[in-house]
């Protein structure tokens, strides 16, 4: 597992006006990733690229669902249309694409950070660590998983990723 906090109660925050990562049962192996960005959502699902939807809405579904979710926020606010082209070049998770694949590419393209031998969020977020560009972390119904401000992210395999996939895909 590793390791990443402090981690507070998303209650407090604001995340309207940031950019970052979700994780989407956050606790599961693996998690579902989405990217947020000026309030708006962003997902490669199994059946479809969710694209600029209202961040209150996942806020809804999150809180309706109580959904174990963690949110990685970045230490700048990423450009909207930047985002939307980025995520329009997909649109699916098929052929071995997985949910990270248009975050990792808003990391090398707009972050420039080389993500070349990156497959997965748990060897992701601690390169974002590294090269300093994550402001926050918050949740939502992680209380269960959180151990002295921290949270542990799962670690899986990549077969793990593409059965998870196949089971959704419809």
């Amino acid at each position: 597992m590793v390791k990443v906090g402090p981690v507070v109660n998303n209650a407090n925050v604001s995340l309207q006006d940031y950019s970052g990562i979700v994780l989407l049962n956050a606790n599961k192996k693996p998690p579902h990733l989405g990217f947020f960005c000026s309030g708006k959502y962003f997902s490669l699902t199994a059946n479809e690229v969710q694209l600029n939807q209202d961040l209150d809405s996942l806020f809804e579904l999150i809180n309706r669902k109580k959904i174990p979710s963690l949110f990685i926020s970045l230490n700048q606010v990423l450009e909207l249309s930047q985002i939307i082209k980025i995520f329009n070049d997909f649109s699916d998770l098929s052929s071995g694409i997985t949910c990270i694949e248009p975050i990792k590419r808003i990391v090398g393209d707009l972050l420039k950070i080389n993500v070349d031998t990156i497959k997965f969020v748990y060897q992701l977020i601690p390169l974002l660590q590294k090269h300093n560009h994550i402001s926050s972390f918050s949740h939502f119904y992680c209380d269960d998983f959180i151990q002295n401000d921290c949270f542990y992210l799962t670690t899986y395999t990549m077969d793990e990723v593409l059965s998870r996939i196949k089971s959704l895909a419809k």
